[in-house]
């Protein structure tokens, strides 16, 4: 039997079938491909940073349209290369959370002063509580646009600096994790990545920018 291939439109449901880009393949071919466009693309994003979002087709409308949902958004390297700076401390945080029921993960970079070990437990046990009370109950497109317009950083940040002071705080990296179980953001659960670690999505960027080691 053969196989019809041709273009396919993707489109994001949530935003109004928000147009992504577009495919070649056939109906089951296109299925679980990933698109990625930049954050500026998106109306209403007024981004500090570079951001980059990865949509994965889920399914096939007539006419030649797909569906997609988030899958992920990545700060581009060259912006996390001027975060970094001399005689500072780059923590790399992993926040297990659950949005609208599904798991995902925010990785965030905490720029901070050096500092001992008591403190840096404590900036940790904060970012994940507050993580959890600011992401519960929200939407998976209105967490995304709070992540892109900075808003989410932001309003932890203030709490953060109540606690020690903060340089920068941002999002490197939010994704969707592959997994049947939901992920919790438990306090217990909340890691910290050592410095050179990267998720399967950031290997796909280009070289990474050099990072200060973590102490």
């Amino acid at each position: 039997m053969k196989i019809n291939y041709s273009w396919y439109k993707v489109v994001y449901p949530e935003m109004n079938d928000f147009f992504i880009g577009e495919v070649y393949g056939s109906n089951d071919s296109v299925i679980g491909k990933t698109v990625k466009i930049s954050a500026s693309n998106i109306k209403d994003v007024k981004q500090r940073f570079g951001y980059k979002l990865q949509f994965r087709i889920t399914g096939v409308r007539d006419q030649n349209i797909c569906v997609a949902d988030i899958d992920s958004i990545m700060m581009m390297r060259e912006w996390i290369g001027r975060l970094v700076r001399h005689n500072i401390r780059k923590m790399d945080v992993v926040v297990p959370i659950s949005v609208e029921g599904k798991p995902f993960k925010i990785k965030y970079i905490c720029i901070i002063s050096k500092t001992n070990r008591r403190y840096s437990k404590l900036i940790l046990d904060q970012i994940a509580k507050l993580t959890e009370e600011k992401v519960k109950g929200y939407k998976l497109k209105d967490l995304v646009m709070e992540i892109l317009n900075g808003k989410l950083q932001i309003e932890i940040q203030k709490k953060l600096n109540k606690v020690y002071p903060i340089r920068n705080f941002e999002v490197r990296m939010f994704e969707r994790v592959s997994t049947s179980k939901p992920a919790s953001a438990q306090e217990g659960e909340v890691s910290q990545e050592a410095a050179g670690s990267e998720s399967a999505a950031e290997k796909a960027e280009s070289k990474p920018a050099q990072e200060v080691s973590q102490s």
